[in-house]
């Protein structure tokens, strides 16, 4: 994430770029939302294309790393 991309975060919450409590709290929780996402897609895009020659590895690894992405999203549902 770019300092751009929270500048704007921080700029949706209050536009007066003075964050009270309640502020700081939800603007950490677009920050967290934003990390556990890009992490997940992170996982989500890796090139498995190095293990083609086994195929059975190359599935167990992508449901593995598939697991892994579900997982970090779920923890903003907590």
């Amino acid at each position: 994430m770019t300092q751009d991309e929270i500048i704007e975060m921080a700029k949706s919450i209050n536009e007066d770029w003075w964050l009270d409590d309640i502020d700081l709290k939800a603007f950490a929780k677009l920050v967290a939302a934003k990390e556990r996402e890009a992490c997940a897609k992170l996982l989500e895009r890796t090139d498995l294309g190095g293990l083609k020659s086994d195929v059975w590895l190359q599935n167990y690894t992508a449901t593995i790393l598939d697991g892994y992405a579900k997982a970090i999203r779920a923890r903003g549902q907590a």
